[in-house]
């Protein structure tokens, strides 16, 4: 059998002090919020150069979130990219605002600047840019347009964990933590503003 997660294959030390973390977890009580969750949100927030980190339950609550704190809701379009997990599609609905979709890159899967910059209107409030695979691409020319076009820049950095220019260079990013990550806290998803 093939494991999503061999903790197994750990090294000991690892394993000691993910036992040691769990353990505190327990003793505390504090099993939703708590030091152990203020610690990640600090030290998160240190790793990506940024005031503030907010641990909240997933993805698509994360964006829906940074969308809501920059008054992104009803009426207001989002350009974003069609390759991208579903949840980001909803997190954009769920704020009441419209994913408008312009092309990709056939290169590299990600967002192609030259098609996401013909779709802005009158309506267009944010630009959800969504790095996979570890790639950040073109982040000067992505700040620009959106400068110029007068919209707010957002990043989902789900699968650029320690990229160069992820997170910090826009007005909301985006990190996941769920299991299946580069990183992993079991599921917490922090939110930088």
């Amino acid at each position: 059998m093939i494991r999503m997660n061999d903790f197994t294959s750990e090294p000991e030390e690892l394993r000691r002090q993910e036992l040691a973390a769990v353990e505190r977890v327990f003793r505390s009580g504090s099993f939703i919020l708590g030091s152990e969750v203020r610690q990640f949100e600090e030290a998160w927030a240190n790793f990506c150069d940024t005031k503030f980190c907010v641990g909240v339950a997933n993805g698509m609550e994360s964006i829906e979130l940074g969308l809501r704190a920059l008054s992104i809701g009803p009426g207001d379009e989002v350009v974003t990219t069609p390759m991208t997990a579903i949840a980001t599609i909803l997190a954009i609905m769920h704020a009441g605002a419209i994913p408008v979709l312009a092309d990709i890159d056939p290169a590299t899967a990600l967002l192609d600047a030259a098609s996401a910059e013909r779709c802005p209107t009158s309506r267009t409030r944010g630009l959800l840019l969504v790095h996979l695979y570890g790639q950040v691409r073109e982040m000067e020319r992505w700040k620009a347009f959106c400068k110029s076009a007068k919209i707010h820049l957002l990043e989902d950095c789900a699968q650029a964990h320690g990229a160069i220019g992820t997170g910090g260079t826009s007005a909301s990013g985006v990190f996941s933590v769920f299991i299946r990550r580069r990183i992993s806290a079991r599921k917490a998803m922090p939110v930088r503003w």
